[in-house]
């Protein structure tokens, strides 16, 4: 009989990226891992095609979190679109799921991952209101396990 598993109903997540602290972020954008199709034809059937694998495309990434005075993220992003060659600006960045106690259930690895685009929070004069920076990042590879 297979196992039931209980989802994760809190989400709880650690985000390290490498040469930077741990990091709180609000949200983690989800991550698409997909292959193009392309198509063959039989030769010994010509009125039909196989389908195959194509090019492997990774999605873009955006970690969001309330402003900081922290200016890391930003330098980094800086350097990002300033630099000539990108292996100085590359870092791999892990994001560490837990369940609602605290145990690793998933770790996702992004490897020579490189800010695209930050997004600075819109001011408003409302009360209460929280100001939000957003990173997208874009990543050559990546590994997911658990641990």
């Amino acid at each position: 009989m297979p196992k039931l598993t209980i989802p994760n109903l809190n989400n709880r997540f650690i985000v390290r990226i490498d040469g930077f602290e741990e990091y709180n972020f609000q949200s983690v954008s989800e991550i698409t891992d997909s292959s193009e199709v392309g198509t063959i034809k039989e030769i010994d059937h010509p009125f039909s095609v196989r389908r195959i694998p194509g090019y492997r495309t990774l999605s873009s990434v955006t970690l969001s979190r309330a402003m900081t005075m922290d200016l890391d993220l930003i330098t980094w992003r800086k350097e990002a679109a300033e630099v000539i060659g990108f292996s100085d600006i590359k870092r791999n960045v892990t994001i560490t799921v837990q369940n609602s106690s605290g145990d690793t259930i998933r770790v996702i690895t992004l490897y020579s991952a490189w800010p695209s685009k930050l997004v600075l929070g819109g001011l408003s004069g409302a009360e209460g209101t929280i100001l939000i920076d957003t990173l997208e990042l874009h990543f050559d590879s990546m590994s997911v396990h658990t641990q």
